[in-house]
């Protein structure tokens, strides 16, 4: 408006304040009774506070903001229920509701709703969805990546839908003095939504690469170890080295149903022991149903450094499916145990 001239150098200003004045938290219920200008709107958003959420930035609120800087007058300060061009402001009663600023029609008994806030969101919302990459950071199939992409072009069609008819709603409304107004504000506040749109998509990048970076960084050793274990520069030494080596089934499943034939495969399970017989250690395992493995000891079995097996603590375990072997239960029924000869155990991850 009279003002255009100087936005780009006041918002610029507004935003460096931001960081240096910081914005303490407001609480909904607090929005209704403070006075909105368009610096405390570009701090209010800088902060992370509005996030898009009309309950939080009201009808009411850019009705204020409209009057301290659009140059729409005669728009009441908080609490006064009645001003030209505007029907009534009703209170704010809780974190889910917004004031209600309606426009008055002539021959009219009920007032327009304006819909000032739901268009505010609307305008964010879609610039945030946008603003967003989908093909970065995502290590999957393409048909995912188009996948994920089309919904958030859904998306974003959707709230420009909504904020197409609210202005369309607005401009046949309401007064043009109002109209022009807030289609001025809608102007400037998706400068401060890119803003802080591109913000977070810089911030989201990076945490990515960062990931990335030590995911990279892990991989790396994971190999090294494993070269180290396959050539024999390095001898097993904990549950972890034999994931790596021999890449074994989660045994859960054969504890749960044994095989007629034990397969000799390497599994991991994860059992609290109950007790020992002999050279066999019983285990039971955590599910829905009480049920037993066996993991037998052996001259090549290992404990990982500093490990100490205890009864009624959790241990996980590597071992070959070597056997079956039944028991017994408190009731007479009959069951049958795998038996696993145990390569390595140590604590549960």
């Amino acid at each position: 408006m009279h003002r255009k001239r100087l936005r780009g150098v006041w918002f610029a200003v507004a935003v460096a304040v931001v960081g240096a004045l910081g914005v303490p938290h407001v609480s909904a219920q607090d929005q209704a009774s403070l006075s909105w200008s368009k610096e405390r709107f570009v701090q209010f958003v800088h902060s992370g506070q509005y996030a898009g959420r009309a309950n939080l930035l009201t009808d009411a609120a850019i009705a204020q903001i409209l009057a301290a800087d659009y140059g729409l007058k005669d728009v009441p300060a908080a609490g006064q229920q009645n001003h030209p061009g505007f029907g009534p402001v009703s209170p704010l009663q809780s974190r889910m509701t917004s004031n209600t600023v309606s426009c008055s029609l002539p021959n009219s008994r009920a007032p327009v709703p304006s819909n000032l806030a739901r268009a505010t969101s609307s305008l964010y919302r879609y610039i945030e969805v946008t603003h967003v990459d989908i093909g970065d950071g995502i290590s999957t199939a393409g048909q995912r990546v188009e996948r994920v992409r089309n919904q958030k072009q859904a998306v974003a069609e959707s709230h420009k839908t909504q904020l197409d008819r609210y202005l369309r709603d607005l401009d046949a409304n309401c007064p043009p003095e109002i109209s022009k107004a807030f289609h001025a504000f809608l102007e400037d506040a998706s400068v401060v939504f890119q803003d802080v749109a591109e913000e977070k998509l810089k911030s989201r990048i990076a945490r990515e690469l960062s990931v990335r970076l030590e995911n990279a960084q892990l991989q790396e050793q994971r190999q090294k170890r494993l070269d180290d274990l396959k050539t024999g520069r390095a001898t097993l030494q904990s549950v972890n080295d034999g994931l790596l080596l021999y890449k074994p089934s989660n045994g859960s499943g054969v504890v749960l149903q044994p095989k007629l034939s034990p397969d000799q495969k390497v599994y991991v399970l994860v059992g609290a022991l109950d007790r020992a017989e002999g050279k066999d250690l019983v285990f039971q395992m955590p599910s829905n149903q009480v049920s037993y493995f066996i993991g037998r000891l052996s001259a090549g079995t290992k404990q990982e450094p500093g490990f100490e097996p205890r009864y009624n603590t959790v241990v996980r375990v590597l071992g070959k499916y070597i056997d079956n072997t039944q028991y017994t239960t408190v009731a007479g029924t009959v069951r049958t145990s795998p038996v696993f000869e145990i390569i390595v155990m140590g604590p549960p991850e």
